[in-house]
């Protein structure tokens, strides 16, 4: 794997020219880590901006590897806001010899407080621990900071906009303040209620909204036999009645779980990059499983 990501960036080096092709007339080039965060970008900046993400929304990005056909975008680029995935600090790292004028903005360090970073623990299967979750773009708690935080690098890249932008933000924020109201008023029955997922991104919306998220893989690395083991007492003490997958990881093995042990299985898709429209359908999935 390193040998792989090495010849990979090797390749984003050697074509550290590209960028120059770049015409002034273009609109601005927003990196973003994974699809949802488009969503902020295209709410704050609308179409003065091009925006693409890194992370296909079909591809898990704890395990994703950036592609040499990448290279041209990393090198045009004004900004790259990442969450924090474990691809993105070795990806900065090398970018910043061939793109200089490229910023990497970690939103994960912008809107978590560095103390208590763990305080949105999850409920493992296994006993190891996560040490931080990426996952931030499913948080309605963190959704301001973070977006008052992309608008004011977007207004660094683009003054002339910046008006425009502040009225799309306050917008965004007033968006934000409904699908809180609405999320509370689904779940206001929910509280305490647990409910099991292959993958652990929904941590910060359980905590936020008093459920319990148990996660069966971490990292995305694939499930231990001694959490299959603790399943089924799990699944009967929480009253589980259905598994939650997520379409960028193995079908077949959750369901394969999920018939073993009476569940039913439903999709919750964390990168989905209609980021409103992904939090309702969980919030639904949610009461009706």
């Amino acid at each position: 794997m390193m040998i792989i990501r090495y010849c990979v960036f090797a390749l984003f080096m050697g074509l550290s020219g590209i960028g120059a092709e770049s015409s002034t007339k273009q609109k601005p080039l927003v990196l973003v880590s994974v699809p949802p965060q488009a969503y902020f970008v295209r709410a704050i900046a609308g179409d003065s901006v091009e925006v693409r993400s890194v992370v296909p929304a079909d591809v898990s990005p704890e395990t994703y590897e950036p592609k040499p056909s990448q290279a041209r975008a990393f090198m045009q680029a004004a900004v790259f806001f990442g969450v924090g995935m474990s691809y993105e600090a070795s990806l900065q790292a090398r970018l910043a010899s061939t793109n200089r004028a490229l910023l990497y903005v970690d939103l994960a360090h912008r809107v978590l407080d560095h103390d208590r970073h763990d305080e949105h623990t999850h409920t493992k299967v296994d006993s190891s621990t996560h040490a931080h979750d990426p996952h931030i773009w499913l948080s309605l708690k963190l959704a301001k900071p973070k977006a008052q935080a992309m608008y004011e690098r977007l207004c660094a890249i683009n003054p002339a906009y910046k008006d425009s932008y502040a009225k799309n933000l306050a917008a965004l924020f007033a968006r934000i303040d409904r699908i809180q109201r609405d999320l509370g008023a689904i779940l206001k029955e929910q509280k305490g209620r647990a409910f099991l997922v292959i993958h652990p991104a929904f941590g910060y919306l359980a905590q936020e909204f008093g459920l319990e998220e148990i996660a069966l893989e971490e990292d995305g690395k694939e499930i231990k036999l001694k959490a299959l083991n603790r399943l089924p007492k799990i699944v009967e003490q929480k009253r589980i009645r259905t598994l939650f997958i997520q379409p960028q990881f193995d079908k077949e093995r959750a369901e394969s779980i999920a018939k073993t042990l009476g569940l039913n299985v439903e999709i919750l898709d964390s990168l989905n990059e209609n980021w409103e429209e992904s939090l309702y359908a969980f919030a639904h999935k949610i009461k009706e499983q």
